[in-house]
């Protein structure tokens, strides 16, 4: 939306009304998002307000007008090569959580307690960040098996029951710090 559109060089008002509908003030016609969607990718200002209020809801607009575009299988936001390569060059996660987990520790396993499946498994405490409105307890510990490389990634719960309901009056334990003995037994503190 780089290029001013009209001659006072003021971007082009589009007022949204009630029932939804678009209009563009400067050629006094109805339009859609898509007629939207191609003014952006022609590089046309404009701004679009709330015909009773008069608010600016260009974000939310354009919000729209992206989730729209991108659920047709097109990009509306311009990708340059530069930003590939970046994408390109991170590292991804080796595995992924639930939301609102809170890694409090994590372990490496190396002792012969456990099957042979657990020797350089990783262990990890979780806390809950929202056990108040969690339907899914995170106050476990969980273990998160991979190849020595972090391929073939996936993680399960090894330790639960420290949360009883999904209240924080429910929640009996706080697992945090993680540790084997000389034996190789996993303590949980």
């Amino acid at each position: 939306m780089a290029d001013k559109s009209n001659s006072e060089n003021e971007p082009i008002t589009i007022k949204k009304y009630a029932n939804r509908r678009l209009y563009n003030t400067e050629t006094s016609s109805y339009v859609t998002l898509d007629h939207l969607a191609q003014m952006v990718k022609d590089g046309k200002d404009f701004v679009v307000r709330d015909a009773k209020s008069g608010d600016d809801i260009t974000c939310a607009v354009l919000t729209h007008i992206i989730v729209e575009e991108e659920s047709k299988g097109q990009n509306l936001l311009p990708i340059t090569q530069a930003d590939s390569l970046l994408v390109a060059r991170q590292k991804k996660p080796v595995g992924l959580v639930p939301a609102h987990y809170a890694p409090m520790g994590l372990h490496f396993y190396t002792g012969d307690q456990f099957p042979s499946a657990y020797h350089n498994a990783a262990f990890v405490a979780f806390h809950a960040g929202r056990a108040k409105k969690s339907s899914d307890p995170g106050y476990n510990v969980s273990v998160l098996f991979s190849e020595p490389d972090g391929s073939n990634a996936r993680i399960g719960e090894f330790m639960t029951g420290f949360q009883t309901g999904t209240t924080q009056q429910s929640v009996w334990g706080f697992p945090v710090g993680l540790v084997t003995d000389d034996a190789g037994s996993l303590y949980v503190t």
